[in-house]
C-alpha cells in the first residue's frame, strides 16, 4: 500500500470526523472503513461520488464503468496500492476482510490498527 495514502487513511479513521456505518461504503452521511478511503480518493480527484434518492453512495467513474457501493472501485484500489478491492488478511489462521471487520462492529480505531499492522 502507498505509505502516504495509508497515513492519510489511518489519520482519517482515527480523527473522529467520520461516523461509521455497515453494509455500504457510505449511506446517510456515515461511512464504512473502505468508504473513508473512497472519500479521500474523491478529495484527491481520483474518483467520483454519486447517489440517487435515499440509496447508498456509489463511488467510481463518471461513465459507470468502474463503480461500487460496497467495495473499492478499481481506481481507488490502484491509487491506494491495496492488493484487493476488499482487502484481506490472515488473522488467527482465518482469512478476514476489512469490510467484514467493519460490518462485524470493529471500531474505526480497531480497523486502523489492523490496517497499520497488515498493509
Amino acid at each position: 500500500m502507498d505509505s502516504d495514502i495509508k497515513a492519510q487513511w489511518l489519520q482519517a479513521l482515527r480523527s473522529g470526523e467520520y461516523e461509521q456505518t455497515s453494509g455500504a461504503l457510505e449511506h446517510g452521511g456515515k461511512f464504512c472503513c473502505l468508504g473513508v478511503l473512497c472519500d479521500l480518493a474523491v478529495k484527491a480527484g481520483v474518483t467520483e461520488r454519486s447517489q440517487e434518492a435515499d440509496g447508498p453512495v456509489v463511488y467510481g467513474t463518471a461513465d459507470g464503468e468502474d463503480t461500487s457501493a460496497g467495495i473499492l472501485p478499481d481506481g481507488v484500489k490502484e491509487w491506494s496500492g491495496l492488493p484487493q478491492r476488499n482487502p484481506i488478511f490472515i488473522e488467527d489462521g482465518n482469512v478476514e476482510s476489512l469490510a467484514a471487520k467493519n460490518d462485524m462492529g470493529y471500531s474505526f480505531a480497531q480497523i486502523a490498527d489492523l490496517i497499520e499492522r497488515e498493509f
